[in-house]
C-alpha cells in the first residue's frame, strides 16, 4: 500500500520576528489525514496553533481542511488559520518573489519519489495575527510545495536536510536528500547554483550546540544553530496522533526524528540567517 505525503510550507522573517506555517496531507489507502500548524515567534513571545483531522478538499492551488485554508489568488498565496479567539492571516506576493521554476524531481526510483516546487524564495509578506491582541507584520518570506511517495513500511530515504537563508539583498536555498543509492545535493544562491558538495554536522559552543558545515566546490560554509525550534520524533506531539492508526503512528514515530533550527551563516562575506530542518529515518 503506497503512502503519499504533500506539504505546503510558508515562512516570514522580519527584523525582530520569525514564523513558519504549513499544511500537510497524508494519504494512506482509504485514510486521508491533514495537519495544519502555525508557529510564530517575537522577542520572548510566541504563538503556536495546530489542528488535524480527516477530510481534505484540495487541488494544487487550494487546500481547505479544518481550521486552515490555503489558496493561490491573483499571483498571491493566501493562508488563513482560525481557531476560536486565535486567528492568523498571511499573504505572500509571488510577483516579486524570484520564483525558481516548475517541479524539480529530486529523487525517483521504483522504491519511491520526491518532487519539490519552489513558488517563491523572497516574497513580500504581510501577516495579521490575533492572539489576545491584533498585530500586523511585514517581512520577507519563502513558499514551497513538496510531494513524497513510497511504499508503506519501507521509507527509501535516510535523511533530508533543507533550509532557506536571507541577507539584506540576497538569499540561499539548500537541499540534501540521502538515500541508500546516493545523495541529491543542491544549493542555490541568487547568482550561483552548486550541484555537488558535502555536509558534516559538528558540535558547537553556541546556543543550539551544533553547526552544519557545507563544502561547496572549494569553499566551506558553516551554518551555526542559534535557536532550536523543535526536536523530537515525527508526529510525537502532533494533534493528529489520535487519527493515525496506532501501528502506523508507532512505525512513523520510531523510525523518524525531526529537528528544526534557526541558523546564522556567512558566505563570501555576506551574513545570512533563517530556518533549516533535518529529518532522519532509521
Amino acid at each position: 500500500m503506497p503512502l503519499l505525503l504533500s506539504k505546503w510550507y510558508l515562512d516570514c522573517q522580519s527584523e525582530s520576528e520569525f514564523g513558519y506555517y504549513y499544511v500537510v496531507t497524508l494519504d494512506i489507502g482509504r485514510y486521508s489525514i491533514y495537519l495544519a500548524e502555525v508557529h510564530h515567534r517575537w522577542g520572548d513571545g510566541q504563538t503556536d496553533l495546530s489542528s488535524g483531522g480527516f477530510g481534505v478538499d484540495r487541488s494544487l492551488r487550494h487546500v481547505s481542511c479544518g481550521a486552515a485554508d490555503l489558496r493561490m489568488v491573483d499571483n498571491r498565496i493566501k493562508f488563513v488559520y482560525s481557531d476560536g479567539n486565535k486567528a492568523f492571516q498571511g499573504s505572500w506576493n509571488l510577483s516579486r518573489g524570484a520564483p525558481l521554476g516548475p517541479v524539480r524531481p529530486l529523487y525517483r526510483t521504483e522504491r519511491g519519489w520526491c518532487d519539490w516546487s519552489i513558488w517563491s524564495c523572497c516574497s513580500d509578506v504581510k501577516l495579521t495575527i490575533t492572539d489576545g491582541q491584533q498585530r500586523t507584520i511585514s517581512g520577507k518570506g519563502y513558499a514551497d510545495y513538496v510531494r513524497l511517495a513510497f511504499p508503506l513500511w519501507r521509507i527509501p530515504f535516510k535523511s533530508i536536510v533543507w533550509g532557506r537563508l536571507f541577507s539584506e539583498a540576497d538569499w540561499v536555498i539548500f537541499f540534501r536528500l540521502e538515500a541508500p543509492d546516493g545523495n541529491t545535493f543542491w544549493v542555490d544562491r541568487r547568482d550561483r547554483i552548486y550541484r555537488t558538495g558535502g555536509l558534516q554536522v559538528e558540535s558547537s559552543r553556541e546556543v543550539g550546540g551544533k553547526r552544519f558545515v557545507w563544502t561547496l566546490d572549494s569553499a566551506t560554509w558553516e551554518c551555526i544553530v542559534t535557536d532550536v525550534l523543535y526536536q523530537g520524533r515525527i508526529l510525537s506531539s502532533r494533534r493528529t496522533s489520535h487519527l493515525v492508526p496506532s501501528r502506523l503512528l508507532e512505525w512513523l514515530g520510531s523510525h523518524g526524528y525531526e529537528e528544526k533550527y534557526f541558523v546564522e551563516a556567512e558566505l563570501d562575506g555576506i551574513a545570512y540567517k533563517g530556518p533549516m530542518e533535518r529529518v532522519r529515518w532509521s
